[in-house]
């Protein structure tokens, strides 16, 4: 089951990476320096990325979240 986070975007569409790219780990690791949560609360994450306006992040954690916890544990894709 597929679970979204709401967010206020614009009018823009947005693309969802295929694969996670330089800005998408840029991001992952901008909120880690936050220390505003553990990056193992995905939900928080995502509302963290919001308010940052890191779109890409959102959607990204939203269609791979395996792939994202799997960069969290090990630094790989």
């Amino acid at each position: 089951m597929r679970t979204a986070i709401y967010c206020r975007v614009g009018n823009k569409e947005q693309v969802i990476p295929k694969k996670m790219d330089e800005k998408v780990k840029e991001q992952i690791l901008a909120i880690r320096e936050t220390g505003l949560t553990n990056m193992f609360d995905i939900r928080n994450v995502q509302k963290i990325a919001c308010d940052m306006e890191f779109w890409e992040l959102v959607f990204f954690i939203d269609d791979h979240e395996d792939r994202y916890t799997r960069f969290i544990l090990t630094g790989e894709e």
